[in-house]
């Protein structure tokens, strides 16, 4: 009979055959559910009997360096497991629910190597705006977007495409919570860690003290990271940091709400870029949309910005063996790259999308729904995914109406 261990390193090898990003084992009566996450979705792959449940979890817990005693508190903790000749990092995150402590283990690949903008699912137009930012030599600039959303990965991949003439030259400093993908042959990173209070605030204070070119503060969370991510970005620092917010230009409003000087933020702030990860459909079972006509005609004004090989696609319900009947296979990114050069007037009023969209529509930038359209009609996602991952336009004060395109 396999020993929990065993049984744990099963679960994981199944989940990483898969693809999945992440494991969660989640109590039910009498039983344990399994779930893989695969391309954002969950998907149930059976149940653990009772019997084993407990001994699992607590396999689990030892494998991540958690406290096997302790049931009554969220604990979280990491590991590693090898599948063949690749390694994977694991973070694990436990929670105690009434019926039994539910566990999700994160799956981190570090083989995989950073991602070009273009693998991401970047258009030339937005990697050079992102390749302009990158090339300036202080500033702040921020990446929004939900949990899941690629902030990392994308911010992981902007350190990687600093000027290749200067990245031997600089010193790249990431505060990270926890660190995600390790990368010693540019970067000085350090692990957040606020049970011993190594917070970021905390760590960024010492850091300034090292001399670095360039900070990547993986998330503002409050008002003095803020200040001290701004003052920074101010004396000569570039900065990267994230923020939850559901569109780029909400990053403005946001760092109000949190407690900056509006001036100070207009003169560090250099460009904000919002990204969402929407799903691909299956290249063996999609199927051209049968009103792909129509909806080019619909979305025509905005489309001709955008011309390209491709048809707006349907998945296929059911899907095949290649997608595991998902329909869908592979995610890429939708994405809003907004420069803010040259509206610093703008920012510093705290102006809302209203006035500051016309601007940036005028450069050529693209809104989040407008991105995703342009990527459903060359077939790269669907309109399904694009309505799924982005509110309605003009909704709500936090997403914006496309000017060419009218809301469904």
């Amino acid at each position: 009979m396999a020993s929990p261990s065993e049984r744990l390193e099963e679960l994981l090898r199944a989940a990483i055959g898969e693809g999945a990003s992440d494991l969660h084992l989640e109590p039910r009566d009498r039983r344990l559910e399994v779930r893989h996450r695969i391309d954002g979705r969950l998907i149930s792959r059976g149940f653990v009997e009772a019997r084993f449940s407990d001994s699992i979890i607590q396999a689990a817990k030892i494998a991540g360096h958690m406290d096997i005693a302790e049931r009554r508190l969220p604990q979280d903790g990491q590991g590693e497991i090898a599948r063949g000749e690749r390694r994977y990092h694991l973070r694990f995150s436990s929670l105690p629910a009434v019926n039994g402590e539910a566990l999700v283990i994160r799956i981190i690949d570090e083989h995989v190597g950073v991602r070009t903008f273009a693998e991401m699912g970047l258009f030339p137009p937005d990697i050079e705006r992102v390749r302009e930012l990158l090339s300036l030599p202080h500033g702040l600039v921020y990446v929004t977007g939900p949990t899941g959303a690629g902030k990392t990965t994308l911010l992981y991949a902007m350190l990687h495409n600093l000027p290749a003439e200067e990245i031997d030259a600089l010193k790249i400093i990431t505060l990270e919570d926890p660190v995600e993908a390790r990368h010693p042959r540019f970067f000085l990173q350090l692990g957040v860690d606020e049970r011993i209070g190594r917070t970021f605030s905390e760590l960024l204070r010492h850091v300034l003290r090292h001399d670095p070119d360039v900070l990547l503060i993986g998330e503002t969370r409050d008002l003095p990271t803020a200040e001290i991510t701004l003052k920074a970005a101010l004396t000569g620092h570039l900065c990267f940091s994230t923020l939850h917010t559901p569109d780029a230009l909400g990053a403005i409003e946001r760092l109000k709400d949190i407690g900056l000087d509006p001036l100070m933020v207009a003169s560090a702030l250099k460009g904000v870029i919002a990204q969402r990860l929407v799903r691909r459909p299956c290249g063996a079972c999609a199927r051209p949309h049968p009103e792909d006509q129509r909806l080019r005609q619909r979305f025509a004004a905005l489309l001709t910005a955008a011309e390209g090989p491709g048809s707006f696609l349907q998945a296929r319900s059911g899907g095949c063996p290649a997608c595991q009947g998902r329909g869908y296979r592979g995610r890429t990114a939708i994405a809003e790259v907004f420069p803010l050069a040259g509206l610093e007037r703008l920012v510093a009023q705290a102006a809302g999308p209203a006035a500051l969209l016309p601007r940036l529509r005028a450069r050529g930038c693209a809104t989040l729904f407008e991105d995703g359209v342009r990527k459903a009609a060359r077939g790269l996602t669907t309109l399904e995914e694009v309505h799924a991952a982005v509110e309605r336009p003009a909704s709500n004060g936090s997403c914006y109406l496309p000017s060419a395109c009218p809301p469904p």
